[in-house]
């Protein structure tokens, strides 16, 4: 009787596991799939995650270790909407959370602080993770102040924060982050003063502070980042000077377009920076043309400089260096609303940009031939004082009006001296001649 009750249970046991799945899903996928129950997507970036398999690691936007944890999840630019979940802080080998471009809301879970492990770009609810080197959540709607508690990612390189919606000063808590590289504040709602004590991030070599509503003057000190190579400040209400960029000598790129509302001159400090290769400089009220010191930026590429003279007050007028020429990796040009004067110069390896701007000045004399065609209209005119040959709406260089004014000073001017000299001669011959009559007795 024993055998048949051992083969009776034998097949009711094979009966029962046939029953179940060769494999469940790994407590990672379950997690995984528990947040992507909480989200809504407008896209089928998530479809592939399905319960039925064995791990996630091969899930699209999953990456795992040699072990089929989960290290890696990116779900950047996935349409995701909702409220931030901690449910990814539950995975134990989670090395990099991507969240960037997506629509999260809403304040950061508590759930988040318990990520210790975390290294790549993460929301900035995780400021307490020792570990956390990268975080990244640019353009989502987070908004309201950064914590002070920001200040304990010592081990932070990158931190990008751009197109929130981020209120309140700059973040102080930052200057603890002595290992920073790269910062990345624009686009948010952030105003104020920038801090002096930022020359501590002596490691920093990229800022960029741009479209925020930061006032006062750059600070001093800037000028002692020994790395400083990236440098935006565009779209602010910052005001001049801005000597300090001299002793920047690694600065590469430097934004500060739209600031500046006082008058002031391009700083002789700029000539050193030999590495510098873009300069926008638009709308900031910049006065006195383009100093000859600019023909040392022979590594310079972009150059915008338009909208320098919108001020009835000021005499803002000047011209192009001649040496402009030797800037041979320039590829964009713009100077438009500058009120410049002088000639264009024929110097300049103009069909080697992509793009120049040279409309609304007071230029004179000659359009270099390379330039003398129709498809450029846009680009030179209105210049009132300019002739040339193939632009239609320009008169011919023989016409006596549209030469420089040197040559003007000398046809009009000259003549009208000639004939008062021959005037006062006449009547001085005149006076000579006339006889003295004797008066009646």
């Amino acid at each position: 009787m024993a055998r048949p009750a051992l083969v009776l249970f034998s097949c009711i046991l094979t009966f029962s596991l046939s029953l179940l799945p060769c494999a469940s899903l790994s407590q990672d996928g379950v997690i995984l799939l528990k947040m992507k129950k909480e989200y809504c997507s407008d896209t089928e970036a998530l479809n592939d995650w399905n319960e039925s398999d064995q791990n996630p690691c091969a899930w699209s936007r999953i990456s795992c270790d040699t072990f089929n944890s989960v290290t890696k999840v990116n779900l950047t630019g996935s349409f995701i909407s909702g409220n931030l979940t901690s449910a990814l802080c539950s995975l134990p080998n989670l090395t990099t959370l991507i969240l960037s471009y997506n629509e999260f809301g809403g304040p950061f879970p508590d759930g988040f602080l318990h990520c210790k492990r975390l290294r790549g770009p993460l929301p900035e609810g995780l400021f307490h993770c020792k570990l956390l080197r990268q975080l990244d959540v640019k353009n989502n709607k987070f908004s309201g102040t950064l914590p002070i508690s920001i200040s304990e990612l010592s081990d932070l390189r990158e931190l990008c924060l751009a197109g929130n919606s981020f209120i309140g000063p700059f973040p102080h808590g930052l200057v603890h982050c002595k290992r920073l590289v790269h910062l990345d504040l624009s686009e948010n709602l952030l105003a104020g003063r920038l801090p002096s004590r930022i020359s501590e991030l002596s490691e920093l070599r990229e800022l960029n502070l741009a479209y925020n509503d930061f006032s006062g003057s750059i600070p001093p000190v800037f000028g002692m980042l020994p790395n400083f190579a990236v440098l935006f400040l565009d779209n602010n209400r910052l005001n001049g000077p801005f000597n300090v960029l001299g002793n920047m000598k690694y600065l590469v790129n430097f934004m500060i377009g739209n600031n500046l509302p006082q008058p002031g001159v391009l700083p002789r400090g700029l000539g050193n920076l030999k590495d510098l290769q873009k300069l926008s400089l638009y709308n900031c009220n910049l006065v006195g043309g383009i100093p000859d010191f600019f023909g040392r930026l022979t590594q310079l590429e972009c150059f915008r400089h338009w909208e320098n003279c919108f001020s009835i007050t000021i005499i803002c007028s000047g011209r192009i260096p001649a040496n402009i020429h030797q800037l041979r990796s320039l590829t964009i040009l713009g100077l438009s609303d500058n009120d410049l004067s002088g000639r264009i110069p024929s110097e300049l390896q103009w069909d080697s940009l992509t793009y120049f701007n040279l409309s609304n000045n007071n230029l004179s004399v000659h359009i270099p031939e390379v330039l003398d065609k129709q498809a450029y209209k846009d680009r030179l005119l209105p210049n009132p004082r300019l002739c040339g040959a193939q632009i239609l709406t320009l008169p011919s260089c023989s016409s006596p009006y549209k030469l420089s004014p040197e040559r003007l000073a000398t046809i009009l001017v000259v003549p009208l001296i000639i004939v008062a000299v021959a005037l006062s001669s006449i009547c001085l011959c005149r006076s000579s001649l006339r006889k003295p009559t004797d008066r009646p007795s």
